[in-house]
């Protein structure tokens, strides 16, 4: 199976919504590719993906690559601030990726609820 995404503008926040499988690590690499080409375009610097509906079929060598990639294009002084609400059949990855993410100073957090992703998002 493969995977969906679709965005929508919420004002105080862009909204991914995430459907599907993911098995590799270049699909996050290559939507991580489009926000940065177009973070002027939308205009907003606080991402929340809601990734319940997703299956993530990942390892630690994938966040850990995940990561890398994130720090090799500067992602932390961008001023992005992620939050991702993860699905329970994801947790412990979530965890993972979440470890190796913010271990790069990106603003970066995972939650298993939507309401407190958003107000962890838009506070600060």
């Amino acid at each position: 199976m493969s995977y969906t995404y679709t965005f929508t503008d919420k004002l105080d926040y862009l909204l991914c919504v995430m459907d599907g499988e993911v098995k590799d690590v270049a699909v996050l690499i290559s939507i991580a590719e489009k926000l940065i080409s177009k973070r002027h375009e939308f205009g907003n610097l606080r991402l929340l993906f809601d990734d319940r509906a997703l299956t993530v079929d990942l390892s630690v060598y994938d966040a850990t690559v995940f990561g890398a990639y994130l720090e090799n294009v500067n992602l932390a002084s961008m001023g992005f601030r992620i939050a991702v609400v993860y699905s329970p059949r994801n947790k412990e990855i979530s965890r993972i990726f979440e470890t190796a993410i913010t271990n790069r100073s990106i603003a970066y957090q995972t939650f298993n609820d939507l309401k407190d992703a958003e107000k962890w998002l838009t506070t600060n």
